[in-house]
This record gives C-alpha cells, sequence and structure tokens, in this order.
C-alpha cells in the first residue's frame, strides 16, 4: 500500500500555470481528493497556495490582480556585478506572505515538494519542510530576470532550469500519479525583438532539460497545447488560461476515463 492515492505533479510555465488551477477545478468537480503535490515554478505557487487552504477561485483573483511592474524592484547594481537578475521580487514576496496563512511547509493541509535549481552544484533540490516562503520564491526565479535566492548559504533560480516538471520524487509514495505539464514546446512565431526571444528561448531550455524523463514516470498526463500562444507574462488572458486548464482536464478525467480510476 503506498502512502498517497493521487498526487500531481505541476509543471513551470509562468502564467500559463494558471492552466493548472481549471485543472485542479476538474479534479474537485470528480470528487477526486489530491493527497500531495510537486511544483515547479509557477506550479510550485499553485500547489502552495492551494495546499494553503485557499481556494482555486482564490487563487486565480490573486493572480489576475498581480501586475508585473507592482510586484518587483528593477535592479540598478547589476551593471556594477550585483543582484545576478534584473529585478527583484521583494514586493511578489510580500504580497504572497499575506495571502498565504501557512509559514512552514508543516503548516500546509497537503503535503507539497517544491523543487528549484541548486546553482552552484548545477542539480535539482527539493524542498518539502521547514521555512516555505523562500523556497518558493526560488523555484519561481527566472534566471537573469529575477536575482538568485539564497536560502542555508546556496544560491537557488527556477526549477524549471533542470526540469520542467517534478514527478520522479512523489512516484514511489502515489498509486495514481497525475502530471499537468502546461508548458509543452509547438510551433510559435517569434521576432527579434529581446522580450520575444528571450520567452522562445526559455521556453525551450526548461523543455529540453529532463523534462520527458520525469514525465515518463507519471501514470496520466494532462498537457496542455492550446495555452502555448502565450507568453511569461500578462494575466489579462487569466480566465482563458484557466479554461484551457480545465477543459483538458476533463477530457482526459472523462472521456478518457480516468475520472473512476482515481476515485476507486
Amino acid at each position: 500500500m503506498r502512502k498517497y492515492k493521487v498526487g500531481l505533479a505541476l509543471s513551470g510555465g509562468s502564467v500559463k500555470g494558471l492552466a493548472h488551477l481549471g485543472a485542479i477545478k476538474a479534479f474537485e468537480e470528480n470528487d477526486i481528493e489530491i493527497n500531495v503535490m510537486s511544483g515547479v515554478s509557477a506550479g510550485s505557487l499553485i500547489a502552495a497556495l492551494y495546499a494553503d487552504g485557499n481556494s482555486v477561485e482564490q487563487i486565480l483573483a490573486f493572480f489576475k490582480k498581480a501586475k508585473f511592474f507592482d510586484m518587483v524592484d528593477f535592479n540598478f547594481n547589476i551593471f556594477k556585478g550585483k543582484g545576478g537578475g534584473l529585478t527583484a521580487v521583494r514586493p511578489f514576496k510580500e504580497k504572497l506572505k499575506n495571502m498565504m496563512r501557512s509559514r512552514t511547509f508543516e503548516d500546509l493541509n497537503i503535503p507539497i515538494v517544491v523543487s528549484a535549481t541548486d546553482l552552484i552544484e548545477g542539480h535539482t533540490a527539493y524542498f518539502s519542510s521547514g521555512e516555505l516562503i523562500e523556497p518558493l520564491i526560488a523555484s519561481s526565479s527566472v534566471p537573469l530576470l529575477f536575482n538568485p535566492v539564497k536560502i542555508d548559504g546556496k544560491l537557488y533560480i527556477d526549477g524549471g532550469i533542470m526540469s520542467n516538471i517534478a514527478a520522479t520524487v512523489l512516484r514511489e509514495d502515489c498509486e495514481h500519479l497525475v502530471g499537468i505539464h502546461v508548458n509543452p514546446i509547438c510551433r510559435q512565431e517569434v521576432t527579434t525583438g529581446i522580450a520575444s526571444v528571450s520567452n522562445r528561448v526559455f521556453d525551450l531550455v526548461i523543455n529540453g532539460s529532463s523534462t520527458e524523463s520525469e514525465k515518463a514516470v507519471c501514470d496520466m498526463i494532462i498537457n496542455t497545447e492550446k495555452a502555448c500562444k502565450y507568453g511569461m507574462f500578462g494575466t489579462d488572458k487569466a480566465d482563458e488560461i484557466y479554461k484551457i486548464g480545465y477543459e483538458a482536464a476533463m477530457e482526459m478525467l472523462l472521456n478518457q476515463g480516468w475520472a473512476s480510476k482515481l476515485k476507486c
């Protein structure tokens, strides 16, 4: 008998991570209890906020109110070799702390595992106990755009750099492991502008890591290809992205028969 019946592994994907909320809503409507979660980057934020006891609707509203330039401090010292990123996320960190009741992993209603990349050692690090907020910020710290996060003397950046989904870490403990991949590679028009190129390069990097091998250990994968057209930011499309996640999950749960398997 394994420790958990149903585990969810939530991928990174920046604003496309809001598709996770739609998928979770589909699980709720089918009376499927989520017993454990892992998260990478945006997936770690969704997992933590949900495990904290916030409803899908509350989390969606939180991100819809989030405006990029209100969430960061620009780091002008980067040109002096300080900081490591164009922005610091102190404002977002404070908003996240205000949104969450939990301060440690142990405070959460559902156990979660957060993935980040150890910048010095060059491998994936997993956090599942102790202080909560710093690992969440580390897991979501897109390199060069955001400053690395120091935890216990080590520097960490976005977990998606090594793998955009963290499934292996849950595999042995879960009877059924569901991966939700909101950032699949698909054809995309790219301009020569720095924002367009940077967004595309980041998508290619995180999907060219060990993502496929992580997906392979899942019993079921929910892909949200329709979300490919959205960039890294822009929560004005939040409702559309949410709907894509909801419909993709419903397709797998109902039309492919997974709902009965996950409930029995």
